[in-house]
């Protein structure tokens, strides 16, 4: 009995220690540094009035501002890059971004609960969600369309080609033979037996014969013609100059002819023909 006792006194005064020991701990500040002796302490009296603190403040947070941002709605659901599209909800904060899939929006007002912005470049289908520093929002869906059809730039009618009209090959077509000029026959010259029967026998030869050569001239043969006469040289025979200055025959001239005859016979060449 006496034992038992005993034991009871030595686990009384054990736990007396014990609790005396924890209370002188809890009174000394926890040091925490490194052994080179960092001036650094842990004040749990000043860490639980801040826990006390910030409890206080959730529970003074009436409009629920505190934690991710939330998107109830977004509007249009579907539009053109460059349009301006609007984000509801809450918790947006003070600042952030807006992005369309991994793409940046440019933000034209941004408010507690409600967001303005521009729809950046994209295409199809993506999720448009909000990011600030208290995290990130639920994500929308959100479809870019294609776009207006493109006004179709006017063009000119292609200008009409010109028909050339075919030139028709030529027939070929055997020249006219050129008609070969008839050549103008030349005038015979008068031959000897003509100007003797036309001229010297009724004009002279009853004043200059063999027998009755008047002046020495006689002109009763071809022979005796000769004498007065140089051939093809009718100017410097004084038959033609005779007759031509019209001293021969006297009394009455030969006529312009006559006189020609005499002189187309010596310029042929006085020939005995």
């Amino acid at each position: 009995m006496s034992r038992n006792i005993i034991k009871l006194i030595k686990i009384l005064f054990l736990t007396v220690s014990l609790m005396a020991s924890f209370s002188a701990f809890a009174d000394l500040p926890v040091q925490i540094g490194n052994e080179e002796g960092d001036d650094a302490s842990f004040d749990y009296d000043h860490y639980y009035d801040d826990r006390s603190d910030f409890c206080a403040n959730d529970s003074a947070d009436p409009e629920g501002q505190k934690g991710s941002p939330v998107i109830s709605s977004i509007n249009p659901q579907s539009g053109n890059v460059g349009d301006s599209i609007t984000l509801k909800g809450k918790k947006f904060g003070n600042s952030g971004h807006v992005l369309f899939g991994q793409t940046r929006a440019h933000t034209q007002a941004w408010g507690q609960t409600k967001i303005t912005a521009t729809i950046p470049e994209g295409t199809g289908s993506v999720s448009v969600y909000v990011q600030t520093n208290r995290g990130e929002s639920n994500h929308v869906k959100f479809t870019y369309l294609e776009g207006p059809e493109p006004t179709p730039t006017p063009t000119n009618p292609p200008a009409p080609v010109p028909t050339q009209t075919p030139v028709p090959t030529p027939i070929p077509t055997t020249p006219a033979p050129i008609p070969t000029p008839t050549p103008t026959p030349t005038p015979t010259a008068p031959t000897f037996s003509q100007v003797n029967k036309d001229i010297l026998v009724p004009r002279c030869v009853s004043c200059h014969s063999s027998r009755n050569a008047a002046g020495g001239v006689d002109v009763s043969s071809y022979s005796a013609v000769m004498d007065s006469v140089t051939p093809s040289k009718p100017n410097s025979s004084a038959l033609y100059k005779s007759v031509k200055s019209g001293g021969m025959p006297p009394g009455k001239s030969l006529s312009s002819a006559q006189i020609q005859e005499i002189y187309d016979w010596i310029a042929a060449g006085a020939q005995d023909n």
